[in-house]
């Protein structure tokens, strides 16, 4: 049960350092910011535009929602049902960001805000729940492995997203889905 939970750590490391390491090719993709400069990647990476920056922190608007009603609805429905629905929304959120084009560059944003609520939902939910589980002498380490998931799970968006390249974004994000 415990690294059930500490899942839901390594799909927010990986949710939240994905976005880095894609974000060049997304940026080309959904044509933000775009045209900039002369197009190549370290002239996108410095224009800023409003899109881009709410495509990026929609991610931090979904999760402050999310862990402000997270302990909430782990404490009215259960643990384990708010974690369900946190895997929910992950897979959610990446379907919708995979799907994402130029002419629905929503869709990117909905799934990066679904993907936030999921992480403060499930970080709530998880960390209540391997609190509640583990033995008291336990209690410190089932909790570090929750934080040990998010530092793999982040590695892990990094080591996916130079496997698959700049061209197979979708597919990185797509991951998402599928550990979910």
């Amino acid at each position: 049960h415990a690294l059930i939970a500490s899942i839901t750590g390594a799909l927010l490391g990986f949710d939240l350092c994905i976005a880095g390491a894609i974000l060049t090719p997304v940026q080309r993709a959904l044509e933000l910011c775009y045209p900039c400069g002369d197009g190549s990647d370290t002239a996108l990476a410095r224009c800023s535009c409003v899109e881009k920056q709410l495509v990026i922190s929609a991610v931090s608007i979904g999760a402050c929602l999310g862990a402000l009603f997270g302990g909430l609805v782990a404490d009215r429905v259960g643990r384990r049902p708010a974690l369900l629905a946190s895997d929910l929304l992950f897979g959610a959120g990446g379907a919708a960001m995979a799907f994402a084009t130029k002419s629905a560059t929503w869709l990117f944003f909905v799934g990066r805000a679904s993907v936030g609520l999921a992480l403060g939902l499930g970080g709530a939910a998880a960390s209540a729940y391997l609190a509640e589980i583990a033995p008291a002498a336990w209690r410190g380490r089932f909790l570090e492995l929750m934080e040990l998931c998010v530092c793999v799970g982040c590695l892990g968006a990094y080591a996916v997203a130079y496997g698959l390249g700049d061209s197979r974004w979708r597919a990185s994000i797509g991951l998402t889905t599928l550990v979910a």
